[in-house]
């Protein structure tokens, strides 16, 4: 629980501009722990819904959230939507290379703050990156790795982690979450959460699915269970490619309505209590709140030995990491790095035959120490926001206010 905000400093305006938090991305869901818990401490926060929220301003658990302008990524908005609610700064949440550089440099010449918190996912950084961070007041990353590379670079930054509620993504019973999801009480279930939006695909699909092919090979009762709008334009066509693979018999996944619409947190940790182990072996991530979810329920997970992924995994305890392979320049002169396909299949075996009960506890223990959302929020963004509030705003001496 929050201390009572009666006795704090909480004068602090701002406006956080990502996905609106009904749209179940992982910057949504993110967006939404911390949003719940800047308005029940008594910032004075609202949002920019870029993805979601068209219009005018609705009021959503307590905070107002505004809609996309013209801007796909919200960056006239920042400015517009920024003057209107008297913002001392704004929070962007998301990549930074998609905002528009017109309107960074329109919102500090008018006196506006941007503060970045920003995935670092790629090496080297990215130009288009780069170049825009220059317009942030300050910058907060998700990831050691992200940290030291943006040093690298020549900028300072404030490293905060993702996090997740633990009272939601938690151990449930496995029996009845399978079924929940008509899954088999003795299947073997390899399960993969993530975004399918582009070809080839970042979160690494092609691979889990020819690693599975192998596994499955010597497991006749292994299921592959795929979440991700498999209709998204432009995505890998995962479906057809089990079939090319012989594998389509062993997938499974939410109804497409049900998983874009109605799956919220609470039915995700369901569906994270059902699989055997996560597999999110990445082509880059900048965090991959995935495999912080999954651990939180008890479950293994694999990750690919690349940008910020192999932090959140103890090798071995909490999971495990797989060798990289080929890597991709890609046009936006970053790497992508292929999880290598045999030592992905390599380390589903592993965790196969390993005491996955044990390290489903190690797991959960690992995420309630380092990435529990409270914890997090109280010894992070609090002396951030009280320490940035002062230096915006001045200090106020509570006791004298009071008298």
């Amino acid at each position: 629980m929050m201390e009572n905000t009666a006795q704090k400093d909480r004068r602090l305006r701002f406006l956080v501009n990502t996905n609106a938090p009904w749209t179940h991305s992982g910057y949504a869901i993110a967006a939404r722990d911390l949003m719940r818990r800047f308005v029940t401490d008594g910032w004075q926060a609202g949002m920019i819904g870029f993805s979601g929220h068209e219009g005018g301003p609705i009021g959503f658990e307590g905070y107002p959230i505004y809609g996309r302008m013209a801007d796909q990524w919200g960056s006239d908005a920042m400015l517009f939507h920024g003057k209107h609610f008297g913002a001392n700064f704004l929070l962007t949440f998301h990549d930074i290379w998609v905002l528009n550089q017109q309107y960074l440099q329109q919102i500090n010449n008018e006196g506006g703050k941007v503060i970045a918190y920003v995935p670092i996912d790629q090496d080297p950084i990215p130009p288009n990156v780069l170049n825009n961070l220059k317009f942030c007041y300050k910058i907060i990353t998700f990831s050691k790795w992200g940290q030291q590379l943006l040093q690298k670079n020549g900028f300072t930054s404030t490293l905060i982690l993702e996090g997740t509620d633990t009272n939601i993504f938690k151990p449930m019973d496995r029996a009845e979450c399978r079924k929940f999801f008509d899954i088999p009480q003795d299947a073997f279930v390899i399960g993969m959460v993530g975004a399918n939006k582009e070809n080839p695909p970042r979160k690494g699909w092609q691979q889990a699915l020819e690693a599975f092919k192998m596994f499955h090979d010597k497991h006749p009762e292994a299921l592959f269970w795929f979440e991700c709008n498999q209709e998204a334009p432009g995505g890998f066509p995962i479906k057809q490619y089990a079939q090319y693979l012989g594998i389509d018999k062993q997938l499974r996944s939410m109804d497409t309505y049900v998983s874009v619409f109605h799956a919220g947190s609470e039915m995700m940790a369901k569906l994270y209590n059902s699989f055997d182990i996560l597999s999110h072996a990445s082509l880059t991530e900048g965090f991959g709140l995935c495999q912080i979810e999954a651990q939180a329920c008890g479950i293994p997970v694999v990750v690919n030995d690349y940008s910020a992924m192999p932090e959140a995994i103890i090798p071995g305890r909490t999971g495990a990491i797989c060798k990289p392979g080929f890597k991709l320049f890609t046009s936006g002169l970053g790497f992508y790095v292929f999880p290598d396909v045999n030592d992905l299949y390599e380390q589903y075996e592993f965790l196969y035959r390993s005491n996955r009960v044990e390290m489903g506890k190690s797991a959960r223990k690992h995420v309630l120490e380092k990435y529990d959302i409270d914890k997090i929020y109280k010894n992070k963004w609090v002396p951030f926001l009280t320490d940035l509030q002062d230096e915006l705003l001045g200090k106020v001496d509570l006791k004298t206010e009071t008298k």
